[in-house]
C-alpha cells in the first residue's frame, strides 16, 4: 500500500471532524452570553435623596451594572451654608395629646396655668382644688414610670371633699383640700406620699371625682402634723383622683407629695 492511500482517509477524517466542531460552534453562536447583573436593566427601583428625607427613583442602567441618580433629587449635596442638620425633637408640648414623658398637656402653651408650657404640671396654679368640669379641674399628673414631686398647699383652696368614712378618726369634713387627676400608664399600685407637712393631714383617693361612694383608699396613719402615704390599685390610662385634705378641724397648709409607680 502506497502512503498516498494511507494519508488521504487520515486527511479525509480530520476534516469531517473539523467540519463538525465548526456546525457546532456555528449552533451556539446565538445563544446570550451569560454575564454578572447588579440589576434588571430599564427598571426602576425605589431610593432616597443624599441628605434630606425624600424619597425617588433610580433606574438600572442598559447593562444591568449599575443605577443612574435618584430622581427627583435636587441635589446629591446640601447647600454650603445649611450647617448640620438638625435633631429630631420631642413630641410638640400644648397639642393636647399626652405623649410618652409628658407629665401633663392641657393643650396650650399658656405657662402658667395648670400645666406650663414644658409639660410640667404648676403646683399650685388657681383652680387646683376643683373636680374636673368644663375650664376648671385638678391638677394632671401622668406617671410613666418615673416618680413626680411636687409641692403643694390647701391655704388658698376651698373644702370641696371629704372621705367616705372615718378614716382614723377623720373625715375630712372642715378643713380645706386639694385634688389631683393622677393618670397610670400601665397597670399596677399607686403610691402617694405626703412629707412635710405643717398641719395635720390625710390621704383619700376615688375613682370618680364627685362620687363619695367611689372611694378606693384612705390614709391617715399620723394623729398631727406628719408624713401619710396611700397605695392604691392603677389601671392603664384610667385617672385616679387624690385628695389631700385637713385631717383636724379646719386645718390647712403646705406639704410635699410624691407620685410613683
Amino acid at each position: 500500500m502506497s502512503l498516498f492511500s494511507t494519508t488521504l482517509p487520515r486527511l479525509a477524517a480530520l476534516a469531517v471532524g473539523a467540519m463538525i466542531a465548526a456546525t457546532s460552534a456555528f449552533a451556539c453562536s446565538s445563544d446570550p452570553a451569560t454575564t454578572a447583573t447588579a440589576c434588571k436593566p430599564g427598571k426602576a427601583y425605589y431610593c432616597r435623596c443624599v441628605h434630606i428625607e425624600e424619597e425617588g427613583e433610580q433606574t438600572c442602567n442598559d447593562q444591568g451594572t449599575g443605577f443612574g441618580r435618584c430622581e427627583p433629587c435636587i441635589s446629591d449635596l446640601p447647600p454650603e451654608d445649611a450647617g448640620p442638620e438638625p435633631e429630631a425633637g420631642p413630641e410638640p408640648c400644648g397639642d393636647g395629646k399626652v405623649e410618652s414623658g409628658e407629665l401633663c398637656d392641657d393643650g396650650n402653651k399658656v405657662a402658667t396655668d395648670f400645666c406650663s408650657n414644658t409639660c410640667v404640671p404648676n403646683e399650685n396654679p388657681k383652680g387646683a382644688g376643683n373636680c374636673p368640669s368644663g375650664a376648671a379641674t385638678g391638677l394632671a399628673v401622668h406617671l410613666w414610670g418615673t416618680a413626680v414631686e411636687l409641692t403643694g398647699n390647701t391655704t388658698d383652696y376651698g373644702n370641696l371633699a371629704k372621705a367616705k368614712a372615718s378614716c382614723n378618726g377623720a373625715i375630712g369634713a372642715t378643713s380645706n383640700d386639694r385634688v389631683y387627676v393622677v393618670v397610670p400608664h400601665k397597670t399596677g399600685p399607686v403610691t402617694v406620699t405626703v412629707t412635710g407637712a405643717t398641719f395635720n393631714s390625710m390621704l383619700f383617693a376615688c375613682s370618680s371625682c364627685g362620687d363619695l361612694a367611689s372611694e378606693i383608699g384612705c390614709a391617715n396613719d399620723k394623729a398631727t402634723s406628719g408624713d401619710e402615704r396611700l397605695v392604691v390599685n392603677g389601671t392603664v390610662d384610667t385617672p385616679i383622683y387624690v385628695f389631700v385634705d385637713g385631717a383636724g378641724t379646719a386645718v390647712q397648709g403646705t406639704y410635699t407629695i410624691r407620685f410613683e409607680q
